[in-house]
């Protein structure tokens, strides 16, 4: 079985289970850590190591195994693209601009990469948008299986709540990503992956009803459930007491993820001694701090990508009570996290919203 990937968590766990289990025979994606020695040495300089242990190096292959069974492409434009995210001196449209094209040179090396795998596997798994070639290889040769990975909901269904949300909520427009920096053709090469796939997995039932309101079998849709890293969420300490209630959201700062409703409920909510505290990274022209929709202004932390499920988890392990937010969109990251807390449902101290939305928020 071959896996294709560009950034999702659940096919690089895949691919570990597969090697593990001596059933892998490739995962194609970007750039990973292997450690080797040049890996080793440039972790260890005074300077650019701590940068590239925060960044690249995170990228670390948790076995000897999948390491080898790892064909990297498209590194040169991975590692640019993640450079000019982090360059402030470009403005915000060339930075998103730039990092489209970066993006998309990413995945027709790693789409490309994946065809050479084809022939001796007996099932192709692939992130959307990373599929086609190697899914076209793959009918074409016959008796091989072909699995879309698609984490979100169908391309149809975000464009229409993109819209239907600007037209409600403006002042976030900005945060919002829209489809202006898809290639041309890049729509339709999504259709014929779903098109070519005999199974697509997605990560919750809303999801896989957008398919099927856009015309796709359900006997095609599998539902694999978020699940939560435990390497970062575990059961903490007690809770020391102390006064005030303290607000914490983790995740991408956008309003796909129903930012201005957060802020309106906790304003409805907000007393002496509370405070809300937005842990996450901006998406497409980000609000920092996002809009005032009130008279306190929210307590405001950056993170780079992954810091947001590191910064929250240290919150949460020292929680008393967790409430979790449950998006519409997709059952959170967090949705077995509350095995890892002493109490959950009422709060007297922390209270975690995580990617909140419109009907959590108006409830």
């Amino acid at each position: 079985m071959s896996v294709i990937n560009f950034n999702s968590p659940e096919l690089n766990e895949l691919a570990l289970a597969l090697a593990r289990d001596d059933r892998l025979t490739a995962l194609v994606r970007p750039y990973l850590n292997k450690q080797r020695r040049w890996e080793r040495v440039l972790a260890s300089l005074p300077l650019a190591g701590p940068v590239y242990q925060r960044t690249f190096g995170r990228r670390l292959a948790l076995d000897a195994t999948l390491a080898v069974l790892t064909d990297e492409a498209g590194v040169l434009p991975d590692v640019l693209a993640a450079a000019v995210t982090r360059a402030p001196w470009i403005s915000s449209r060339l930075r998103r601009d730039l990092t489209a094209r970066l993006h998309m040179q990413v995945r027709e090396a790693v789409a490309q990469r994946a065809c050479r795998w084809v022939e001796n596997s007996d099932c192709v798994v692939g992130y959307e948008g990373f599929a086609l070639p190697a899914f076209a290889k793959a009918k074409a040769l016959g008796q091989r299986a072909a699995v879309l990975n698609y984490p979100v909901a169908h391309h149809k269904q975000r464009r229409r709540v993109r819209l239907e949300e600007i037209a409600r909520e403006p002042t976030f427009e900005t945060t919002w990503p829209d489809f202006d920096d898809w290639p041309a053709g890049h729509e339709e090469r999504l259709d014929e992956e779903i098109r070519l796939a005999d199974a697509i997995l997605v990560g919750s039932t809303y999801a896989a009803d957008s398919f099927v309101a856009a015309g796709i079998a359900r006997s095609k849709m599998r539902v694999v459930p978020y699940g939560v890293d435990l390497e970062n969420f575990r059961r903490g300490p007690p809770a020391a007491g102390k006064p005030g209630f303290e607000v914490i959201y983790a995740g991408q700062l956008t309003q796909r993820k129903g930012l201005s409703y957060l802020l309106r409920g906790y304003q409805r909510f907000a007393r002496a001694g509370s405070r809300l505290t937005l842990v996450g990274s901006g998406v497409g022209d980000p609000l920092q701090p996002p809009p005032r929709v009130g008279r306190e202004e929210p307590h405001f932390k950056g993170a780079e990508r992954g810091g947001e499920q590191r910064r929250a988890a240290a919150a949460a392990a020292a929680a008393r009570m967790m409430m979790v937010g449950r998006m519409r969109g997709g059952d959170s990251s967090w949705s077995i996290q509350p095995s890892t807390h002493h109490h959950v449902v009422v709060t007297d101290h922390v209270m975690i919203f995580h990617e909140s939305t419109r009907r959590y928020c108006n409830r």
